[in-house]
């Protein structure tokens, strides 16, 4: 049996992709006063131009990778073992208890975890050695002499591309979609909820709420006060929100 996990919102309380670019930018750039903080600014600055025009995440994503076009695949990863460090000693709440604590749960019943995230397959290993999880289904981007060309190699993991690859993931190991759990904060992240049979919305998008409500799904709201949260049970019984 097998529990996808979304992982920003989910099981990171930040947003990997930004911190970690914040993050590289200065790092690369060390050494070299006040250019790493220009280079954010610069990111950021068009980020938010592009999100003032509505454009979807989509878009968003294919052009947060297109910076990475000609960075070292090498680099990025030695960069992601010390930006991940460095997050847990600056942030207790790093991991998201709540949803940490099921992840746990479902190691400790036998079932097999799985990563499912529009961030960089590199940015999320340190977090998956530390959590015991060996698959991942993120981002991947193409490389061309050891060196990222900027292009998604593959579907974006995004919106129905979450859903697809879970249920490529589950044909190639002809599981039972209906047996497995999935995990998710945000409404792009229903397609994957709808691809087993216990979806759990991590409440914090009002409009992924709406929809967990009318579907009756299971929920974690993480601003409520702390109790039992959902999922498997020792007793097999299985609460609804």
């Amino acid at each position: 049996m097998y529990a996808f996990f979304d992982v920003d919102g989910t099981l990171l309380s930040l947003k990997s992709m930004f911190s970690f670019q914040e993050f590289y930018l200065r790092w690369e750039s060390r050494g070299t006063r006040g250019r790493g903080e220009a280079r954010w600014r610069e990111f950021l600055s068009r980020f938010s131009a592009w999100e003032g025009e509505g454009r979807d995440r989509l878009f968003l994503n294919r052009e947060y990778y297109r910076s990475y076009a000609g960075r070292s695949q090498k680099a990025v990863r030695a960069a992601a073992a010390v930006w991940f460090s460095l997050e847990k000693q600056r942030h207790p709440g790093l991991l998201i208890a709540p949803t940490l604590r099921l992840l746990r749960e479902h190691q400790g019943r036998g079932h097999v975890p799985v990563f499912v995230s529009g961030s960089l397959d590199e940015l999320l290993e340190p977090l998956a050695r530390e959590l015991g999880v060996t698959h991942c289904l993120a981002t991947r981007l193409k490389v061309r002499e050891e060196r990222y060309t900027g292009e998604i190699d593959g579907p974006q993991m995004i919106g129905q591309g979450k859903a697809d690859a879970v249920r490529t993931f589950l044909a190639a190991r002809e599981a039972d979609s209906a047996e497995c759990f999935a995990y998710g904060d945000h409404s792009t992240d229903v397609p994957m909820l709808e691809a087993v049979g216990h979806p759990v919305a991590v409440i914090g998008d009002p409009r992924l709420a709406e929809q967990a409500r009318r579907k009756r799904w299971e929920m974690i709201d993480l601003n409520a006060p702390p109790s039992t949260p959902p999922g498997p049970r020792s007793d097999g019984r299985r609460p609804l929100g």
